[in-house]
């Protein structure tokens, strides 16, 4: 479950270890599927599993990677992009540089809680009173599921060639069927929430930012 950061100037002297994080996926798999039939069975146990899963969220935004990265005047790693008079609030990161990881199960968790709530109350008011309660950047539930695509599209690209054969490993399986429900299934499910909760141009700023495509619209 470590995270890696892209090789540049040589290979990798030895392959990562990377089988016993797939394998524990593939083991819990069964128990989230048994956790969120239970939550979603009661009101109250959802929202409080939400809240909770939230939580969690919070304190990951805290201890990011990004922490380490250029911020704001306000020690912020969040900075405002500006396209067509637009300014659009997005996070300072760049996925061939910075450490990155295809394990992100608070997220998961959390998204897949996100789409029962619709049997219950108002998604968006929920999601929005969460982050406000336990300041959660709104575009950090998607912002890590949007990561690992970049890092997929990058994988293809050839851009991380010198990682050897974990990465690849890694990607593969990331989207393989024995582990694509809980892993692929809800990073996807993330972005689609995230498109959900978002405004639509603030929305495609972001993607294209993470994906480094502002210059070229430009």
């Amino acid at each position: 479950m470590d995270k890696v950061t892209r090789q540049v100037g040589q290979y990798v002297e030895f392959d990562p270890e990377w089988e016993t994080a797939f394998n524990l996926v593939i083991k819990i798999q069964s128990i989230i599927s048994s956790i969120l039939d239970w939550c979603t069975r009661d009101k109250e146990l959802l929202l409080d599993a939400y809240e909770a899963t939230g939580f969690a969220l919070a304190e990951i935004q805290k201890t990011s990677d990004v922490s380490h990265l250029i911020k704001d005047k306000n020690n912020s790693s969040i900075v405002k992009t500006t396209v067509n008079h637009l300014k659009i609030d997005c996070y300072v990161y760049d996925v061939a540089k910075y450490p990155i990881s295809v394990h992100i199960s608070v997220v998961r968790l959390i998204v897949a809680l996100h789409i029962y709530l619709q049997k219950y109350t108002n998604t968006a008011t929920t999601f929005n009173n969460l982050c406000e309660k336990l300041t959660i950047y709104p575009c950090f539930i998607y912002e890590e599921a949007l990561r690992i695509q970049v890092l997929c599209a990058q994988h293809v690209a050839g851009l991380w060639k010198r990682n050897g054969y974990s990465l690849s490993n890694q990607i593969y399986y990331y989207s393989n069927v024995k582990c694509r429900k809980e892993m692929y299934d809800r990073d996807i499910l993330a972005l689609q929430v995230g498109a959900s909760l978002t405004p639509s141009d603030t929305y495609l700023i972001q993607l294209m930012h993470r994906f480094n495509l502002l210059e070229w619209i430009r």
